[in-house]
Parts: C-alpha cells; structure tokens; sequence
C-alpha cells in the first residue's frame, strides 16, 4: 500500500479526507493546512504534526474534496534547473494562471471572481503541494465539495485535457511553458458519485449546516410564503475570527430558511453584510442577532441599519436590490490595499445620530466624507463644521487623500468622519489615530443610512441634503428633495446616475431622462455614434429591410401586445432588453411551429414572455395544444406572466415553469412527459450542450420534431478575445469584464456549434437571422426508437 504524509483541515464544516486515509485515521487526527486568508486553521492548541506513514510520500492526497496527484518524492524528481515563471512573480512567487473548467464550473455555481484566477505559489521552484493549498486558498467555491465522494484533478491547456499534473516535474514543465491549468472533474470519478453532486440542490448545505438546529422562533414555511413587502438592512463588524469559513456556514444555514437575500463578506477581520429581508422573518433576524442570543455569538448584539421604509414587494420584484444570498470568505470585508493592517482596536469616538447632528454645529471641526467623489456628488452634510471632501476614486486612494488634506493640520484638531454605513469610517479614524497622530477622531454610528433613520423617526430637519448613494441595484436612497448635482449633458438640476450605453465607455454619470433619450443612453454624441455603428454591424440592414416586409401569420397575436411586451422589457430591463426575440424572429418560430404542425412546444428561457406569444400563436386555441416555457429568473417569469393572462383566446395555453433549465428537463423526464414537436434553447449559453445530450438520451423530442437554437452565430462586440487576469475587476474597467464574458460565450456557441456537427444522431441548419438561428433534426436512421436508449 502506498502511503506517506497527507495535509488537510478538520473544522465545524466537516472533515476533508484523504482517500489514503482509513476512518480510524479520521477520528484520530485533525489536519491543518497554512493559516490562509481564506480558510483558517485550527486553534494552536488543535494542531498537530503533519502524518508521516512508512515516510514515503503518498501518489496523491484529496484537499478539501479536490484530489491533487503529487509526486512520491519531490527530492527524486527531475526539474529543470531553472524554471521559467509563468508571469512576473511577486517577490519570488511563481505565478500559474487557473481555470475551473465548464462542467465544473456550473456545478458548482461558481461566482465570476472564482471561475478564474492568477494563483500565487512561493518560491520559484514550487511544488504541487504549495500549489494546491494555495489553489484551496483562491477557489473558496470549492468549500461545495465537502462531504461528497467526487474528485477534481489539473488538466494541462485545455479543460477536457487528459494530460494530468501528476508530478511536481510535471508541474515544473507547465511553469516553464506557461500553460494554464484547468481544475477538472476526475476522468476515473465514479458516476453514481457525480450524478448525486449535479442534481443536488440549489443550496447545497455542509455537514456543519446540517447539524445546526434551527431557533424555535423561526416562522414555519408556509408563513414565509405570504410576504407582504421586504426590508433592506445593513450591517458589521469588526472582530477577529479564527475560523471565518465557519461562520460563513453557520450564516448560510441560519439564513437559508428564512429567505433572506444579499450579500455577506466574512474574513479574519470581521463581517460585513447587506441584505433584503421578508417582513414574516424580520422579527426572527432581530432574535437570532439579539444581544442575549448564542446562535451567532461573533455578531451578538451587532447594530442593524434598517431602512425605515419597506420595499412592496412589487417593487422588489420589478428591480431587486439583491437575487439571492451570497456568503463568501474574503481577505479583507473592506478592501483597503494597506501592506500593514490597520489597528482596529484605536478607530476613535463614535458618535450616535443625535450627538452627530449637534456635532456639526461646531465651527471649529473638520467634516471628512470618506466616501467616493461620485457619492458625495449626490449628497451630503451641510453644518457649520469645516467641510474637506477627499474627492476620491476608490477607497483605496483614501490614505493618500488624507495626508493631502490634513498633512499641516493640529493633530488636536476636532475631526468628525462619516460614510454610507459606518465601516469605512471606522478603517478611516483608525488611520487618522494611529498613522497620521490625530486625538480627537469621532465617527458617525451606523452612517448615513442610521442617521436619516433617526432623523425621520424624531422629525428632525435633516443636515444630510440630497440623495444617499447605495451598493445595490437602486444606486441612490432618497433622503431629502433637495438635488444637489446636475445632468452632465444640459446642465439641468438632476441626480440620478447612470451608466453609459456604449458598453467600451461605460462611464457613470448623471443625466436627465430627456439627454438620455435624445443621446440613446451615451454619455455624448461621440459614444452614441459609436453605439449605433455597432447595433448597424450586429443587425445590418438586410436584417432591417426582412423585418420591415415580413408579414405576421393570422393568429400571431396583436401587433399591440407584443409592442406592450417589448417596452415593458425596455423599462425593466434596460441593459437586457437585447436579449427580446423581437418581431422577426418571433415570425420565424411560429412559422417553424406550423411548418412541422406542432402541438406541443417547449421553450427553454422565458425571459419576458416575447417569444413564448408568439410560439402559442402559430399553435392556435385548441385544447390538446399546449407551449411550456420555462424561466429560473422571478422578476422576468412574473412580467411574463402578467402578459400570459392578458393574451388573446386565439392563442395555445402558456405553461410558465419556475426553476433552472437542466432540473426542469430531469423532472420531465421523471414525470414520464410525452415528447416536443419544437423546443427553442434560449437559456443559459453555456448549457446549450447538456441541454442537447439530455433531449436526445431521454427522446422528448419526437420523431419529426425540431430543435431551434438561438445565439449560435454570437460573437464578441467589445474588446479583444485575450485573457486578462483578473483578481479583483474595478468598476472603471468595466468594458474589459464585458469583453471577457462576450468571448466566453463566443466560446460557448462555438463549442455548442461544433458539438452538434459531430453528434451522429442529429442534423442541423444554421441561418443567419440576427446573431445566429441552428435548427437541428433527427437523423432518418435515429428517428424511431424508444426513451432512454439516445435515439440508437
């Protein structure tokens, strides 16, 4: 038997075993890995020495759920004798470029942080260990693998490589060659294995969540389906945590069950969070972060700014602030690019909403806004105090923007600071206190958004005027009718920002709803031009010449409602309005639907219900005719809904499904469902190809039906198709982030593309009507045959 030395880390999430390991082995020992920012190890008094079995090095060892192959010797191994780094190295750090490949990445559900990431090694000569730690370190989204049988490995150059990093030799020549690695599921992974992780739920919970009991004031289930309006609240805390990724799962666990959406940073500093909260579960959130309560020990007692006014939840559903809850382990909850860390036990006075409003009275004190310039252009406090604005770009050019404004200042002098919520404020006086010798730092409690709160509770007149910028989708939180910018265009009184429509530019800036039409959304006449050479390169005037002399069928609903359509999708969803059929293409589904007399039709992706009206239409009012449509997204399911209910009786029955595509055909199948005579892809890209493998194993399309594939001629729009490593994406480089996902799905379609080309069962058809129409058939050979054997 193999055997030799294996590291892993044993905390209240479960324990991440070692398939070398017998489970004796796992009730003896706890593992530790190196303290790290983002998964901590245990307390000193629970660490142990490394295992060291027959002191031979073991062939591989699994890190937290990932199996990474590693060489018996690493002093046996034959290395270049000077490696090559992969990129310029921080201080002899070896950089290697990672990537979760597709399949992994999407059963994971992988943020757009962790899909990809630039991994800093130590040394020069690095070692697969050092590697996969500091891999687990980066990936935190690989936490989801705890508890489960299946296994990644690294691919070398390409995400179905079956060339394997099996060596610290084998990894040597990646660095000298520069390759990217690909984090991979385990070719030899048993399937039953795997098939259990993908069709786990949504919320997939660890072992450490499963344990914890829910609070007995915890409203029942069906309770929190009558929802009346939702809160927005915010709050943190600065506390050092030895274990945040067990926070982090008792978060998700406690919050789970009561539907709470936002998002949550957890690191070794503290916690940070905003979140939307159902009115049934407020009363419990409050309990469960009581002073008095032990469920959440590190945020006992921790200040809650609620916003004084609900959301109705038509609001919400119209534009939410947050989709879903988010708890990511981070280095830092604040961002604040200081080399030392600051001492946070000196962040000066903090002042309640009633002493912060007789504060600014004082003539004699300095008023510091540590927020953005962008922020403060919006709002602000007005008061006798003397105000200096730092007029920054981004947080971490707030040092540098106090040392410029308070360099020759008494280090006695009264300072008053103050922010959106409070956090960076606190960061701020500890830098004035401890870097820069100030004495009299004082810091308004719970910010802006605590201090409109009082002031509206009390009928204050409030000192703060305009409008309180937020980080969510709202972007601003009214707190007086006072507007304090202007419409960078015209010059009209007016503070609403917005973004440039011109996807390169993307600039944030303020304008009137009349420059916004007159300019298309750009920022200036240069932008809107380009804009509109862009659109004209995408669509073409063959495009506009065949819609404007195409003629709809009779029963294709009203010109009416599909316009009411379209502009309700215009108003809602201004940056994803693109993504609407529109009159052309929706004339040629329904003529595809009649061509092979459908009579059952299903749609996967709904969006705003265009296309799904114009698929009932070519079917006609008949009883044994019938579309499904089906949409994962609730703001857009509900307006395409909406419009469900008003359409013509001409018109087929619309079944609206809720869930994500791919549990949506496993429950069809379960349910026995008789096949589809059309079923238009029209859903996430990227699972076009699973989409497909999955139609055709389990034949719900039937003999002479078609597949109709949308977006298959996609390309990118913005930007070069190169790889930037990204770390953290700054929202002033936005138009490189957009060129990035327009490549990657560029890849996507032109994988789905050649996948069907080669697949033996189908034939297909690619016309190019707006970005791409693939209309796929059965093979006269592959027509009959029964559900489960794949048309073979």
């Amino acid at each position: 038997m193999r055997a030799g030395f294996v590291t892993g880390w044993w905390s209240g999430q479960g324990r991440l075993a070692a398939g070398l390991l017998t489970r004796a082995a796992h009730n003896a020992q706890r593992w530790v890995v190196r303290e790290t920012s983002r998964t901590l190890s245990t307390p000193l008094w629970h660490r142990v020495p490394l295992v060291l079995w027959n002191g031979v090095r073991p062939t591989s060892f699994t890190f937290g759920g990932l199996r990474m192959v590693h060489a018996r010797s690493s002093r046996t191994a034959s290395a270049p004798s000077t490696p090559t780094p992969v990129a310029s190295a921080r201080s002899d750090n070896t950089i290697f470029r990672v990537y979760l490949a597709p399949a992994l990445r999407v059963a994971l559900r992988a943020s757009c942080n962790e899909r990809r990431s630039r991994v800093f090694v130590p040394g020069t000569q690095p070692t697969l260990q050092a590697l996969s730690e500091a891999i687990r370190e980066r990936f935190a989204v690989l936490h989801k693998l705890e508890g489960s049988n299946v296994r990644v490995v690294l691919a070398v150059g390409h995400p179905e490589s079956e060339q394997l990093v099996e060596t610290d030799a084998a990894l040597w020549e990646v660095q000298a060659a520069g390759q990217p690695l690909y984090l991979r599921w385990d070719p030899q992974a048993d399937e039953q294995a795997l098939r259990a992780f993908l069709e786990r739920p949504r919320h997939f919970p660890t072992a450490a969540e499963k344990r914890i009991a829910l609070p007995p004031f915890y409203p029942p289930s069906a309770k929190l389906e009558v929802v009346q309006c939702m809160h927005l609240l915010s709050f943190y805390r600065f506390v050092p945590l030895e274990a945040p990724d067990e926070l982090a799962a008792a978060l998700r666990a406690y919050l789970h069950p009561l539907n709470v959406r936002g998002r949550i940073y957890v690191a070794r500093e503290g916690v940070n969070a905003q979140l939307v909260v159902p009115d049934v579960a407020l009363s419990a959130l409050q309990q469960l972060l009581a002073a008095d309560a032990l469920y959440l020990p590190e945020l006992a007692g921790v200040r809650l700014n609620l916003d004084p006014t609900p959301m109705p939840l038509e609001v919400y559903h119209r534009s939410p602030p947050f989709r879903s809850l988010h708890v990511r382990c981070r280095r830092q909850v604040l961002a604040d690019g200081l080399a030392q860390e600051l001492d946070l036990s000196q962040r000066g006075q903090e002042l309640a909403p009633a002493e912060w409003h007789a504060a600014l009275d004082d003539p004699h004190a300095v008023l510091i806004d540590v927020r953005n310039v962008y922020e403060s252009r919006v709002g602000t406090f007005q008061g006798a105090a003397e105000s200096r604005p730092l007029r920054t770009g981004t947080f971490r050019d707030t040092w540098r923007a106090l040392q410029h404004q308070l360099g020759g200042m008494p280090r006695d002098r009264r300072i008053l600071t103050y922010c959106t919520g409070g956090i960076r404020c606190e960061k701020a006086a500890a830098y004035l206190h401890t870097r820069l010798g100030f004495s009299n730092v004082q810091r308004l409690a719970g910010g802006i958004v605590a201090y409109a709160a009082e002031a509206r509770k009390h009928g204050w007149t409030s000192k703060f005027k305009g409008a309180n910028y937020v980080f969510d989708e709202r972007l601003e939180s009214r707190v007086t009718e006072d507007v304090l910018a202007q419409c960078e265009t015209c010059g009209t009184p007016y503070d609403s920002y917005t973004q440039c429509a011109h996807v390169p530019c993307h600039r944030r800036f303020i304008q009137c709803p009349k420059c916004r039409r007159r300019y298309t959304g750009c920022c200036g006449p240069k932008c809107q031009r380009a804009l509109e050479l862009t659109l004209q390169n995408g669509i073409g005037e063959l495009h506009w010449y065949a819609d404007s002399v195409s003629r709809p069928l009779p029963a294709t609903p009203s010109e009416a409602l599909l316009e009411e359509v379209e502009a309700e999708t215009h108003r809602r969803y201004p940056d994803a309005a693109h993504m609407l059929s529109g009159r052309l293409q929706g004339m040629l589904l329904a003529t595809l639907a009649r061509l092979v007399r459908a009579e059952r039709i299903l749609e996967l992706g709904t969006f705003t219900g265009y296309s799904a009206l114009c698929l009932a239409g070519a079917l006609g009012a008949t009883a044994a005719r019938t579309v499904i449509t089906v949409e994962h997204e609730p703001g857009a399911a509900a307006i395409a809904q909406s419009f469900f209910d008003r359409a013509p009786t001409a018109l087929a029955a619309i079944h609206l499904e809720h869930g994500r595509v791919a549990e949506v055909l496993r429950t069809m199948v379960q349910r026995n469902e008789p096949p589809f005579d059309l079923i238009y892809f029209d859903a996430d890209k990227k699972g076009y190809i699973e989409y497909l493998q999955h139609i055709l194993e389990h034949r719900l399309l039937s003999p002479q039906g078609v597949i109709v594939a949308d977006n298959v001629m996609f390309r990118p729009r913005y930007g070069k198709r190169t790889h930037v490593g990204v770390e953290e994406v700054e929202l002033d480089r936005h138009a490189h982030k957009v060129a990035r996902r327009s490549a990657s799905l560029a890849d996507a379609m032109d994988a789905f593309n050649r996948y069907v080309q080669q697949e033996p069962r189908v034939v297909q058809v690619v016309l190019p009507v707006r970005d791409g129409v693939s209309v796929i058939q059965w093979r006269e050979e592959y027509r009959q045959g029964k559900r489960g054997d794949g048309g073979g």
